[in-house]
């Protein structure tokens, strides 16, 4: 085999190693910060109290079916198109699936305020508390933005920058551990809704901030920002 070809081999094996490895730091932190919640209240509170956040969680989660939808078409699509169109082209797909994907769950937040309480009372029946609305409310709110991080997520994987997300995965775990640990003692189990809208939330600010970092600077000299790259 010739030198080159060894070398071509090995950059190329060096990035694909790099970018698996640090999605599955980004993955295992992640799953790690989702589950932690129920740990916490059961920990701090009860086993049983975990199913009064569990059943108006999940009755949320079901609603992110769609932006996960939305999200795995897009990040085939944006990688596909970095590659024949200019930064501006990409940066305007990036903000209309963003826009799309948070108008379709601000439309799925809107209708869980106006008929979450219903269907839950329908769905438990005499097992309903109005803890369980307010839950679900809490929960609802952060839906947007929750589709703000991961179209921003795709958009950064899309350019090979697991790297970022991974570092902010896990940065972004003790301090929801202590976070929700803080909300659940002083709040009960409403306490890990307040938790989870606010990493949520925070998260997503976050990766949006370094989504337009990363477009800013390639459009400024065609280059990816050194961080967000790893390189």
């Amino acid at each position: 085999v010739h030198p080159s070809a060894r070398d071509l081999v090995r950059r190329v094996a060096r990035r694909l190693l790099g970018y698996g490895g640090w999605f599955t730091v980004s993955n295992l932190a992640g799953s790690a910060v989702s589950m932690a919640d129920r740990f916490i209240i059961a920990s701090l509170l009860s086993v049983s109290a975990v199913s009064i956040y569990f059943v108006p969680y999940e009755f949320v989660a079901q609603s992110l079916v769609i932006v996960g939808a939305m999200t795995t078409v897009a990040f085939p699509y944006l990688t596909a198109m970095k590659e024949r169109q200019g930064p501006a082209e990409v940066a305007g797909a990036y903000a209309r699936l963003t826009v799309v994907a948070m108008g379709a769950m601000g439309a799925m937040a809107a209708g869980i305020w106006l008929v979450g309480e219903q269907v839950l009372r329908w769905w438990l029946g005499a097992q309903f508390e109005p803890v369980h609305a307010e839950i679900a409310r809490c929960l609802a709110l952060a839906l947007p933005l929750y589709a703000m991080g991961t179209t921003a997520i795709s958009f950064l994987h899309a350019y090979g920058h697991t790297r970022a997300t991974a570092i902010l995965n896990l940065i972004e775990l003790p301090v929801y551990l202590c976070l929700a640990v803080v909300l659940v003692r002083a709040f009960g189990v409403p306490g890990a809704a307040y938790s989870w809208v606010l990493r949520v939330s925070l998260n997503a600010l976050a990766l949006g901030a370094l989504s337009l970092w990363q477009l800013k600077a390639r459009a400024a000299d065609g280059a990816p920002c050194r961080w967000v790259a790893g390189r």
